[in-house]
């Protein structure tokens, strides 16, 4: 704390009495204004200490707010603290206008005599010298972002802004929270994956967001940044909020719903996958209380505590005992009438007067809680004999708050989602988060949870890719960032991780590892730096699905992760978390996989196993195969690499493709939905060097270093300007030439002959590396460095190696698949103010 000390000396006689100075006291309270001053002789014993003689202090004369020190015979007079002037006279100081005062940036200063008050503002709560936070009453979570209702009644969110999600006028990401709206009267606010809606103390009912299917109410299909209201006439009393549908009641008791209707959640008794842009009445029942809306699944509770359900049921979301496909009106789940919260996804949990908690629906995760993976069709009590006060639940997770403040959560925690230690694969039971017993609301993303205490701070956990945790900070890397410091002569990636080949011939991984798809021994946490698999030196190439991968080591096959389809080549569908040889033979020489198939080469013949769908195989079949199937009887390929539906190699200096060609991934310039069962080439030329597949669309290089690209192309990922598909290769604008390219979800990499980096496409993740997250509509260079040699893509991250072997990673983050750190957040931290 700063304060201002300006002394008066008076110099005296010791203990004797003299005239005063004929000069003028300066008391404008500047440092050299003092001027000396004698003391007048008196009588009084008690300012003497006896003899009726007047001290030197007394005789000064200093001001009721100044202090009086004698050195050496000479009174000194300073102003107390708090106070600004020469002794004499002293004023107080205004520290909170001259900002001498020490209130954190987000209190409020208030002046007092001599001194000042630091206060939180009203609504925020906190230390004033340390900082104040908001105060919140309630928190909503998206997928990858977040919502919160202030005590003020002010809407504020923070995230991925896209659609509008956020409210605040835009669809920009933010890492701090914005307003939505400019209402302060708000009272009841829901959001899930791209839309919100919230009801205003009035009961005008508003929406805001991704409003494709009508979810918003308005009466159209178009997204809006802003909040804009459903209805300003009827007064609402509960809404609820599903991926694509939105219901609500009325204050009447009336239900209404209003959005996409594939599986019946709408509860109008049809199945039509219209888009409804009004509310539509469920029934004509006027007895509902409270509403809820998940996936594609909708519950009610009615004023007679009885709980029911409505949409879809594959899962046994509607809690009726079986697994039927939909269900077009409410249905009653079970006859009890104790019911008094619920919370749905593909899952639904509720909860029952006396605290405890029911869960059912699909349970592939651990998300039930039970112990168990599999689905539940009907209730089923959780951790019995515990009483629990609120529970919330998405996708993969679910968390709930016990009647004793602690909270506790289950499920998928690779995102670090559950708020353990370490970023835990599954929990099929409760675990508690930290130990802390303040909470009293919870709210779960897709990949990150949020939760309310007692004094009305949100704090939030789990992935901050977008910012979503409301701490300033992103996960994802959005620009390159160095992978270790070690040496690399190849890596691939795909959705959710990375693996690659260190010069020394080792090979490691980072990222998921679900299904044990690090090959390090176990399916658990995700690692956000690079670990690993197994101790050979001696592996040659790998390629890196979604959950699994395959790598070559001395001319022997070996794949890891989940075994669905037969994607491993083992023989069977079981997953395995370790590298298992594919076969007995040694002369595999390269290795391509897709997200749910492989191929690989040996001795120049092509096989390929897995998914089969769409002909992807290229094999004359669709059918799916668990071992390796020879290609044709060809033997000269040197390469084969997957899309999501399609595939693509190198045979001869010939590219071929074959698989789903409703984009014109195929590249024999026909687009259509029919499949293309077996190799089909691209074009007539001999001199390709290289090919890759994207998600839907591919790229390859010719020899003179000519770029073309076909496809699919909404988030221009060919580079020619254009959201245009082709059936045919089309070169990329600016007219350079590339050494080698790499494709990811809807983004395309090359690096120049010349060693410079470009990258085009989407890029809602960073995964361009320009620092932005716009979408580039042609090549654009990548920094100014022109010492790159080979790029690597993944879903939607990329990975590049630069001449001396380093490797760099950017984009995508949640999973840590760049390897660089920073990825989650374990413990719950407090969203930041604006």
């Amino acid at each position: 704390m700063f304060r201002s000390k300006l002394s008066f000396v008076v110099a005296v006689s010791a203990w004797a009495a003299v005239s005063c100075s004929d000069k003028p006291i300066d008391t404008s309270g500047g440092a050299g204004g003092a001027s000396s001053i004698a003391a007048v002789g008196g009588t009084d014993p008690a300012a003497t200490g006896g003899g009726g003689e007047v001290g030197p202090c007394e005789a000064a004369g200093c001001n009721p707010d100044a202090s009086c020190a004698v050195e050496g015979g000479v009174a000194i007079c300073t102003c107390n603290a708090g106070f600004q002037g020469n002794g004499l006279k002293c004023q107080d100081v205004d520290e909170c206008i001259s900002l001498t005062h020490d209130c954190h940036d987000t209190a409020l200063c208030t002046n007092t005599e001599g001194s000042f008050e630091c206060s939180c503002p009203s609504g925020h709560v906190g230390d004033p010298k340390t900082g104040c936070v908001a105060k919140y009453s309630g928190v909503q979570v998206g997928t990858y972002h977040s919502c919160a209702l202030r005590v003020d009644g002010t809407v504020w969110c923070v995230g991925y802004g896209g659609s509008g999600r956020l409210g605040q006028g835009s669809s920009q990401h933010e890492t701090i929270l914005v307003q939505a709206g400019l209402s302060d009267l708000w009272a009841e606010i829901k959001a899930s994956y791209a839309h919100a809606c919230g009801l205003k103390v009035s009961g005008q009912l508003w929406c805001w967001g991704y409003g494709g299917y009508g979810q918003l109410g308005d009466g159209g299909t178009a997204s809006m940044n802003a909040p804009t209201y459903v209805s300003l006439e009827d007064e609402y009393i509960s809404v609820g909020v599903g991926d694509s549908h939105s219901c609500a009641v009325r204050k009447e008791g009336t239900m209404w719903c209003f959005g996409r209707n594939n599986q019946g959640q709408l509860g109008n008794g049809l199945k039509d996958d219209l888009k409804y842009s009004t509310p539509q009445q469920v029934g004509s029942d006027s007895d509902w209380a409270t509403v809820y809306a998940g996936y594609d699944t909708s519950c009610g509770l009615k004023t007679d505590g009885t709980l029911h359900c409505w949409g879809r049921n594959s899962q046994g979301a509607v809690g009726q005992g079986d697994s039927g496909n939909h269900y077009t009106e409410p249905q009653q789940v079970g006859t009890d009438t104790d019911w008094k919260e619920v919370a749905v996804k593909q899952h639904v949990c509720a909860l029952k007067n006396a605290g405890s908690l029911w869960c059912w629906g699909r349970g592939y995760e651990g998300q039930l809680g039970d112990g168990v993976i599999g689905i539940v069709k009907e209730p089923k009590e959780i951790a019995a004999g515990t009483l629990f006060s609120q529970v919330a639940v998405h996708f993969f997770t679910t968390c709930a708050i016990k009647d004793d403040g602690s909270l506790w959560c289950w499920g998928l925690g690779e995102t670090g989602a559950l708020g353990q230690d370490q970023a835990m694969g599954h929990s099929l039971m409760p675990v508690q988060v930290g130990t802390r017993t303040d909470w009293v609301q919870v709210a779960n993303g897709q990949w990150h949870t949020c939760a309310l205490d007692k004094e009305g701070i949100v704090s939030c956990f789990g992935a901050k890719d977008y910012g979503q945790l409301g701490r300033g900070e992103i996960g994802s890397e959005r620009t390159p960032a160095q992978v270790g410091s070690e040496m690399w002569s190849l890596a691939d990636g795909w959705d959710r991780s990375t693996c690659g080949i260190q010069a020394n011939g080792t090979m490691w991984c980072w990222g998921t590892n679900r299904f044990g798809s690090m090959g390090v021994g176990f399916a658990g946490p995700s690692s956000e730096v690079p670990v690993q698999v197994g101790s050979s030196n001696q592996w040659q190439a790998l390629a890196v699905g979604v959950y699994h991968r395959c790598a070559v080591d001395g001319g022997k096959l070996f794949c890891w992760g989940d075994g669905g389809n037969g994607r491993l080549g083992t023989g069977n569908s079981t997953d395995v978390d370790v590298p298992t040889q594919v076969g007995t033979n040694t002369d595999w020489s390269n290795i391509g996989v897709g997200p749910i198939h492989s191929c690989g080469v040996r001795s120049g013949e092509l096989y390929c196993w897995g998914e089969g769908s769409y002909g992807r195989l290229g094999i004359g079949s669709t059918s799916d195969k668990n071992s390796p199937q020879r290609v044709g009887m060809d033997s000269d390929w040197t390469g084969a690499g997957g899309g999501y539906e399609f595939t693509c190699g190198l045979r001869g200096g010939m590219v071929f493709c074959w698989g789903r060609n409703r984009y014109g991934q195929i590249g024999d310039g026909v687009s259509s939905s029919s499949n293309v069962l077996s190799p089909s080439q691209v074009g007539g030329a001999n001199d390709w060097t290289q090919v890759v597949n994207g998600y839907q669309h591919a790229c390859g290089l010719r020899s003179g270093g000519e770029l073309l690209c076909w496809g699919r192309n909404n988030s221009y990922q060919l580079g020619d300007g254009t959201q245009t598909n082709r059936s045919t290769p089309i070169q990329p604008l600016g007219g350079e030439t590339y050494s080698h390219v790499a494709t990811g979800t809807y983004t395309t990499c090359a690096v120049t002959t010349g060693g410079g980096l470009r990258c085009w496409g989407s890029n809602n993740s960073g995964q361009i590396g320009d620092g932005s997250l716009s979408t580039r509509k042609s090549p654009t260079a990548i920094g100014v460095d022109t010492d790159w040699a080979e790029v690597y893509g993944g879903w939607y991250h990329m990975c590049g190696k630069k001449t001396d072997g380093r490797l760099y990673c950017w984009g995508e983050n949640r999973f840590g698949q760049t390897g660089t750190g920073g990825a989650w957040q374990l413990e719950p931290g407090p969203m930041l103010d604006p």
